[in-house]
């Protein structure tokens, strides 16, 4: 993963997890599905940019649409370090269900 990439990542993840704690970004219904489509996945290049592709342009244009796409790039470099993702991850938890059973 480019230094470059990892400190986009860990710099807009910390923006918005701070504003969602704040309550000055609220995700949207569809950025939910989003977080939901990706909270029990495997993340890699692939399946992020997968779920990306399914979603509308209002999705991908919004804040948590736009960390995605940064966390595509990140992926794309080499050498992934899941500590650079750890951040997200914890967003992405706050933000969907848990699976059934898991409450």
């Amino acid at each position: 993963m480019s230094t470059t990439a990892v400190t986009a990542l860990a710099q807009i993840t910390a923006v918005l997890t701070q504003e969602y704690r704040a309550g000055t970004w609220l995700p949207t219904a569809h950025e939910c599905d989003l977080a939901e489509g990706l909270a029990h996945a495997r993340w890699s290049e692939h399946t992020v940019r997968a779920q990306l592709r399914d979603q509308p342009d209002i999705v991908t244009n919004s804040p948590l649409g736009q960390v995605f796409t940064t966390t595509v790039h990140a992926l794309a470099s080499p050498g992934t370090n899941a500590a650079a993702l750890l951040t997200l991850r914890v967003l992405i938890d706050a933000l969907a269900p848990p699976l059934a059973g898991q409450a």
